[in-house]
């Protein structure tokens, strides 16, 4: 057949079918239906380089779950998808979770407070437990469940974002929340000896509260102290007890005082370390006398006094203290000196009062 011929019979349809290489379909020649077909789909398609934006319409409320979902949170104002966890929706760039494996023995509630307890054979997963801030290493805290997980079942907690639908009833909204000591995955605004923070409360509700988690483990509160030192003064001592006053130098980090006062003022509650160094002078006598120095509580009236023995013609002592003591929040504390003795004109040569926090709560 002629070339004019077999383009004559090509475009008018004749041809139904041609075959190259054998006989089977694969082979085929498309027919001009086919081509026509195709040239028509092309029409339909437009061709860009790149999209320059994808627009998501809000949902409020989400949409049924499915694995892969991605949609816009319209509640959360987040760009959101749906993973294999059924009702657990992640929030992108507004938190970090990480998919665990439950085979602590039960079902760890939303809202509780996990460790990591191992890896999981079968899917490579860390395995979780109820964290406690009893002991060092079973405060480290990786998440806090953000639905219930039942044993031997995957789940989903949160290192960094909310969780939502926790009984926040108890908690007051600016202060920290800390993982308990005494309540295995339980929570606390109470400060435990090992502090672990988990997060702040957003909303207080027994059945809606919602938590921002934001983990640090085991943190240590800063140490505050504060030096009260330099020329004193001189005292006629009595068996009234006088505060020490008129210190010309302070040197202090966190925790506040006043020189001139020579108060000193713890800023949380805790447990505080008190101290003093001084030497005083005065005149000699034949007869023994004795000093006495104390460090007051001036809102509890708690007292730690030393009692300094004066030999006959001694004219100079010296005495120091340091005492572990409680404190509340702004409890203030002086060092004071008194004597049964009447001794006039006693001199401090040189003094030091201090306060330094030892475990703040």
């Amino acid at each position: 057949m002629a070339t004019r011929q077999l383009s004559e019979k090509l475009l008018s349809g004749e041809v139904t079918g041609i075959n190259l290489n054998g006989a089977t379909a694969d082979d085929a020649v498309p027919t001009k239906g086919e081509m026509d077909a195709a040239d028509a789909l092309k029409a339909d398609i437009t061709y860009v380089d790149a999209p320059e934006k994808l627009t998501f319409v809000p949902q409020d409320p989400n949409p049924a779950h499915a694995e892969g979902n991605l949609f816009y949170d319209d509640g959360r104002k987040a760009l959101s998808y749906q993973c294999d966890v059924n009702g657990v929706t992640i929030n992108l760039a507004q938190e970090i979770i990480t998919r665990v494996f439950n085979d602590s023995g039960s079902t760890i509630t939303n809202g509780q407070v996990v460790q990591g307890s191992g890896v999981d054979a079968t899917t490579g997963l860390p395995t979780v437990s109820l964290a406690q801030a009893n002991t060092l290493d079973d405060s480290i805290a990786l998440g806090m469940a953000t639905h219930n997980i039942p044993n031997g079942a995957i789940g989903i907690v949160t290192a960094f974002g909310a969780v939502n639908d926790v009984d926040t009833s108890l908690m007051v909204i600016g202060n920290p929340i800390y993982l308990s000591d005494t309540v295995p995955g339980g929570l606390t605004q109470v400060i435990p000896d090992i502090a672990t923070v988990i997060g702040t409360p957003t909303i207080i509700d027994a059945a809606t509260g919602s938590i921002l988690v934001r983990l640090r483990s085991n943190v240590s509160l800063p140490i505050g102290v504060a030096i009260l030192q330099g020329n004193a003064g001189t005292f006629d001592t009595t068996p009234t007890f006088q505060t020490i006053t008129g210190y010309t130098t302070l040197n202090n980090k966190i925790i506040g005082a006043d020189p001139a006062g020579g108060v000193v003022t713890a800023p949380l509650a805790g447990f505080y370390r008190v101290g003093f160094l001084c030497t005083v002078s005065f005149a000699g006598l034949s007869s023994t006398r004795q000093l006495e120095f104390r460090v007051l509580n001036q809102i509890t009236a708690a007292e730690f006094t030393v009692i300094v023995p004066i030999a006959r013609d001694i004219a100079q002592v010296t005495c120091s203290m340091s005492v572990p003591v409680e404190a509340a929040a702004n409890d203030t504390f002086v060092m004071q000196i008194a004597s049964p003795d009447t001794i006039g004109g006693v001199t401090f040569d040189a003094v030091g009062f201090s306060i330094e926090s030892i475990n703040l709560t």
